[in-house]
């Protein structure tokens, strides 16, 4: 089962032979139960020829990279609820077509979080038979409201010492509830009098956590060190930042969540190559003084 789900997901992302496009290639969708909602995927034929195509709905597991999912086939009780509006259809060169997926869960059905694989494939060969690489979009689905349980088991800053603002946040999120959660929020970054100084989108590619599952968040504050002493001088100059600094999450499990991620550290900016010039233009400055007096 396990070599048939591999074997699978490598045909399935396999895109890049294949002469279709397809759009959005990841979704959300929200529903509540004994309700509907539907979403629409563009579908279209790059090639120079006429082309039939077959769709097919797929079970998606994730790990956090999300580079490996596993395809297996759609439950019953989900193909219940959820289908698209045609399962095979022709594009001529260079047409497109829309596809309707729907999500329609009765009333009965439980609350719940799943990933679905819409995959569109094309038929070759002269009966029609063999089937080509395809491409897949991954629906992620949200059934009433499953327990969300997102925690943040990590948060730090790297260097913890610098002498200009320039460091990187790591974030991670362990996700033990029932729902895939997509992280939104910023860090922000406050002085020793607690003024905001900077701040930046937690997860700027919208990157999820599956259920049971964590991801490290990594963001950039500042701009990296370039090299040369006087070259960092001028930085440190220019942003005049000393002090103790704080770094301070402020975000959600998901867009719209109740329920908050937040977290704290601190760091220390201190301009060293400043303080020796300074400290070297002081001590000049005394040994002419003295001179003088002499």
């Amino acid at each position: 089962m396990l070599f048939l789900a591999w074997a699978l997901g490598i045909l399935l992302h396999a895109t890049n032979a294949s002469a279709v496009t397809f759009a959005p290639t990841v979704t959300d969708v929200a529903v509540m139960p004994g309700e509907q909602e539907s979403v629409d995927f563009t579908v279209a034929n790059t090639s120079d020829t006429t082309k039939e195509y077959i769709v097919s709905l797929y079970d998606v597991t994730l790990n956090s990279s999300l580079e490996s999912p596993a395809f297996a086939p759609l439950p019953q009780e989900t193909s219940s609820w959820l289908a698209v509006d045609t399962y095979g259809f022709t594009l001529v060169s260079g047409a497109t077509r829309v596809l309707l997926l729907t999500a329609s869960p009765s009333a009965d059905v439980d609350d719940q979080s799943t990933v679905v694989g819409l995959v569109v494939r094309e038929l070759s060969g002269d009966n029609g038979i063999a089937v080509a690489s395809g491409v897949t979009s991954l629906v992620f689905i949200t059934v009433g409201n499953p327990e969300t349980d997102a925690v943040v088991d990590g948060f730090s800053v790297t260097p913890r010492v610098m002498s200009t603002l320039n460091v990187t946040v790591a974030t991670t999120i362990v996700n033990g509830g029932d729902r895939v959660v997509q992280p939104y929020g910023t860090v922000q970054i406050r002085n020793t009098f607690g003024m905001l100084v900077d701040e930046v989108d937690v997860n700027p590619s919208l990157y999820r956590v599956p259920t049971n599952d964590q991801r490290v968040y990594t963001v950039r504050i500042g701009d990296d060190e370039s090299g040369g002493f006087f070259n960092e001088l001028w930085r440190e100059v220019v942003q005049h930042r000393v002090g103790v600094f704080t770094a301070r999450l402020v975000a959600t499990p998901y867009p719209g969540a109740e329920s908050a991620l937040s977290a704290t550290t601190r760091f220390v900016v201190f301009p060293w190559r400043s303080a020796i010039v300074l400290l070297a233009f002081c001590s000049a400055c005394i040994v002419a003084w003295r001179k003088r007096r002499w």
